[in-house]
């Protein structure tokens, strides 16, 4: 199934539009829909290279000076000029990150289509108890462990844990769903543990919702995930792919364990047994979710891959548009002529019952190439104090250990492997910046960047370093911060 191909089944689609904070993480579909645009928020480096070829609306291109109280998508939803910009399409189908109450309540409002699956669905599966319920309904092996009351975890119960499970623990909050490591700890000692209740319960006195914990044995492995999409035809996979966690260089090791900082797509010798596990998995998972909670379209399963036992283990379901989008797709829509799995969930999503070559397609989103990503935090860094523009750089021996090649923000702008590309939200000079968004932008590079999932090769790490150090220079916390 080819560009052309596809551009005859999305022909006669509605308009569909993309709403993300920022332009860069709802590009790939405009190759593949006629009538697609895109709604951002954040008017960034890369925002008008983009809009070259993908027609965006921008609310901080289009209102100077407009803000918003939160970086979401029901926050953006009811912005006046984005509410005028989407009005002027005949009907307008939203396609999101993923579905939240506030979002659906504004579309039915609106008379808008929300492409993506309900609320009350997505909580259930990425819900972290829920999660191992639903493992066992669909006959896949949870890792050795139990569900506990946040309320019973005491030193006794941390003790009665460490005799069933042994001293190496993970305790994951079941109702932390945001992603990103923020609700797992790994619990290797006393000390550990009283951090672990020290750091939750202060969370509890704001008001969050916790309730459960998961409590599971480690796992000796690779941090890992697989991406997939539920579909009428079947579940389609990709492959295991590498994720980049707790980087030093990149994230301040303070918010949790297992923090995600990107992916290396190109790292990891796994065997075909170990993909074969991973895949059946994700397919086992998908069908009982399509069949039993109608759940249709994009998914992701994290997983821990141990090599040495080979053994696939899975962790937590992203029932969403996941942290490897759009770099996934950018990568398989390079390398053959397999559409982006976005697009198998728009077929899911609109019902659109046009047949392909299923095996074709499952093996096509399985090829990789050498391709990785990373990103930065933007923690400690209020203001944007370097004029660092968009596009393609390559490594050098002065000037941060970067050179500015041309502007870009896509695979097919990069002329080698030696270059890379800084893309995904970097501020404007002068821009103020927030404290509470996950990335602040994104390292995007041709080669592989990963000597394990924890570490990178010294000369990314130095580059990083160096970006961050420089980002961070001179920098004050707002007044009332």
């Amino acid at each position: 199934m080819d560009k052309e191909e596809v551009l005859k089944i999305t022909k006669d689609l509605p308009p569909i539009i993309g709403i993300a904070p920022n332009a860069f993480s709802r590009i790939i579909l405009a190759d593949f829909c006629p009538e697609y645009s895109i709604v951002c928020f954040k008017y960034r480096g890369e925002t008008d290279i983009i809009a070259r070829d993908i027609e965006v609306f921008c609310v901080e291109k289009e209102d100077p000076g407009t803000s918003i109280s939160k970086m979401n998508a029901q926050e953006l939803l009811v912005h006046p000029k984005v509410q005028e910009y989407i009005k002027s399409k005949k009907d307008p189908h939203l396609l999101i990150y993923k579905p939240t109450k506030g979002v659906e309540a504004i579309s039915y409002e609106m008379g808008w289509k929300v492409i993506g699956n309900s609320s009350s669905v997505k909580y259930k599966i990425e819900n972290k108890y829920e999660f191992r319920q639903l493992l066992k309904k669909a006959g896949i092996e949870a890792i050795t462990g139990e569900t506990i009351l946040y309320d019973d975890l005491d030193k006794n119960k941390y003790g009665e844990m460490v005799e069933k499970y042994g001293n190496k623990l993970v305790f994951q909050i079941a109702e932390m769903t945001s992603g990103g490591g923020t609700g797992t700890a790994f619990i290797n000692s006393e000390e550990d543990f009283k951090n672990f209740k020290n750091k939750f319960d202060i969370k509890r006195e704001k008001l969050l919702s916790i309730n459960k914990v998961n409590v599971t044995r480690f796992m000796e492995g690779t941090p890992t995930s697989i991406s997939a999409c539920a579909t009428k035809f079947g579940v389609v996979t990709g492959y295991i792919q590498t994720q980049i966690l707790d980087i030093p260089e990149v994230r301040l090791m303070s918010d949790g364990s297992g923090l995600f900082s990107g992916h290396d797509f190109s790292f990891g010798n796994y065997s075909g047994e170990l993909n074969e596990q991973a895949k059946c998995m994700a397919r086992s998972f998908g069908e009982y979710i399509y069949k039993n909670l109608s759940y249709k379209g994009i998914f992701g399963l994290d997983l821990i891959t141990d090599i040495g036992s080979g053994k696939v283990y899975p962790i937590e379901c992203n029932p969403r548009f996941t942290a490897a989008l759009p770099m996934y797709s950018l990568m398989t829509t390079s390398i053959n002529k397999v559409p982006p799995i976005e697009f198998f969930h728009l077929m899911a999503q609109l019902g659109i019952k046009e047949n392909f070559d299923f095996q074709m397609v499952n093996s096509g989103l399985k090829e990789r190439i050498l391709f990785s990503h990373i990103s930065l935090t933007p923690k400690g860094i209020y203001e944007m104090k370097l004029n660092l523009p968009a596009g393609v750089y390559s490594l050098a021996s002065e000037n941060l250990g970067l050179r500015y090649e041309r502007p870009g923000a896509f695979l097919w702008d990069l002329k080698n492997n030696s270059e890379f590309l800084m893309a995904d939200s970097i501020p404007r000079f002068g821009a103020k910046v927030a404290q509470d968004a996950p990335t602040l932008f994104r390292l995007i590079f041709p080669r592989s960047i990963a000597t394990s999932s924890f570490s990178i090769h010294p000369e990314i790490g130095q580059l990083i370093t160096n970006l961050s150090l420089l980002l961070r220079k001179d920098q004050k916390p707002p007044e009332g911060d």
